[in-house]
This record gives C-alpha cells, sequence and structure tokens, in this order.
C-alpha cells in the first residue's frame, strides 16, 4: 500500500490552479451583475504536463487580485480588488467585493493558494468585461416604427395601377359544418369587387342577415383573379385581400430595438 501511496505522489509534476469562471463562464463579455461571483479548480498535473484530478491535495486559502491591466495583475497588485489571504476551502460561487465596477470595462484577474502541501500555486490570467450597467451608458439611438404608414388602400387595384379580373364561383358565410346555418353570399360578394373593393370585411351587416346567431361565422371562397384559381376562409369581422387570397398586411407599431458595441 505505502509503495503504491509513493508511486501515485511522484507520479504528480505539480498542482495548478486552473479553469477559471466569472458568473460560470470563461473570460465572459459584457456582463451586467454588479458582484460577480468567481470559481476555479484546483488541478494536478503529470509528467506529461496533463491536467487531472489530484487526490490527498486540497486547498488551504486563496487570494484573488483584480487589475484594471495585464501589467498591474502580473505585478501582484490588485488595484481593483484585493482580497487578501483568505483561510478557506472554498473554490466556487466567491462572491466580488472590490471597486464599484464600470461599464464598458475589461477586468483582469487571477487567484493564488496554499495547498495542505505547504505549496504555493498561481494561475494563469483570466479576464471579464462590463456591459452597459445604467441608462446614461447608451449612446446609441432607439430604432422603431411608431406610427402606421399613411397609406391604407382600399382598392388595391388604385396602388397596381390596374383592376384584375375576379369571378366569384363559391361564397358561403356562417357555420361551415352545418348547411342549416349557411348563406349563399355568391351574388353580394360578387357586386361588391365588381364596384372595385378587393378588401372583404364578412359580417352579419354585409350578409344582410345573421344565419347563425350568437355564434363566430367564417366566410368561405372560392374565385379566380384573372387567372389565378383562389381559395380562402376568413372568419367574420376579418379583412381578406381578394387580391391575395389572405388578410391584408397590418403595420402595427413596432418594438423600439437599440444595439451599442464597440469596435477595437
Amino acid at each position: 500500500m505505502m509503495a503504491l501511496i509513493i508511486t501515485t505522489l511522484s507520479s504528480i509534476a505539480g498542482s495548478t490552479v486552473d479553469h477559471l469562471r466569472c458568473e460560470y463562464l470563461e473570460n465572459p463579455l459584457g456582463i451586467d451583475v454588479l458582484t460577480p461571483r468567481l470559481s476555479w479548480e484546483l488541478c494536478g498535473k503529470d509528467e506529461g504536463g496533463n491536467l487531472k484530478a489530484e487526490r490527498g491535495v486540497r486547498q488551504n486559502s486563496y487570494r484573488i487580485l483584480v487589475a484594471s491591466s495585464v501589467d498591474l495583475l502580473n505585478q501582484n497588485r490588485g488595484d481593483v480588488w484585493d482580497s487578501g489571504v483568505v483561510q478557506s476551502d472554498q473554490s466556487t460561487q466567491v462572491e466580488y467585493a472590490g471597486k464599484a465596477l464600470q461599464s464598458k470595462t475589461a477586468y483582469f484577474w487571477k487567484v493564488l493558494l496554499h495547498t495542505t502541501g505547504g505549496t504555493k500555486t498561481e494561475s494563469e490570467t483570466a479576464s471579464w468585461s462590463m456591459g452597459l450597467l445604467d441608462a446614461k451608458d447608451w449612446q446609441a439611438e432607439w430604432i422603431g416604427l411608431d406610427k402606421k404608414p399613411d397609406v391604407k388602400p382600399a382598392y388595391r387595384a388604385a396602388l397596381d395601377g390596374k383592376a384584375p379580373k375576379i369571378v366569384i364561383n363559391k361564397a358561403i358565410y356562417g357555420l361551415l359544418d352545418d348547411p342549416a346555418k349557411q348563406m349563399d353570399l355568391k351574388a353580394i360578394v360578387q357586386q361588391h369587387v365588381d364596384g372595385g373593393a378587393l378588401l372583404l370585411t364578412p359580417t352579419n351587416d354585409f350578409a344582410g342577415n345573421d344565419p347563425a346567431y350568437e355564434t363566430k361565422k367564417k366566410l368561405q371562397l372560392e374565385y379566380t383573379v384573372d387567372d389565378r384559381h383562389m381559395k380562402a376562409t376568413v372568419d367574420e369581422n376579418n379583412e381578406l385581400d381578394l387580391s391575395i387570397g389572405r388578410k391584408r398586411k397590418e403595420y402595427l407599431p413596432a418594438p423600439y430595438l437599440r444595439k451599442e458595441f464597440q469596435v477595437r
């Protein structure tokens, strides 16, 4: 057993601190957490330099350094935060407790450990950067559509510069699965389009009657537009563009969007 332990320990070339993470990410960009949580792992290296779990060695204390530049960090000067030596084996979610973090700023950090074997080990440099933390930090303008265009055609033909020939072959209004609660609107719809109107909204007033009282109805159409055969079904009180066989596109206020980034 003793020989096995000696062999195992001798195969470890040394301890290292690896997998430094800020808010669970390695070197994250543009975070907005004011007190980010820092984590790391204590690993061993075999004689080939490969990382591996190290048995029998654990962290006794840590010291976290956060600097505004790599040069300062290399001098072990944590001008943003120096945690001092903390007697703890904690290595996950250690909360940042340094100076107030600034928008659009990069920070560089590392951790120095003392282990149970009495050895000291130090991590490589890691980093994170802050996003925009306050509304006043934004320089980009909002982009969006805040009103409808002035154009709302009652007649598609007026925009297209032509009047397509529309022939209504079928127009059933009411409950489509109940012939007893339907109306034939073929003549009414044909008269409507012959007058030049290409937008149609089926209502009881348009039909001249209510074939299914207090029930949501539909209008089912089969027709031709010039040489195109069309089919369409539209709900009561919804608008249909007969020239395209579907609901006319509505122009609604769009959500405002903005994005800000830096080019270096």
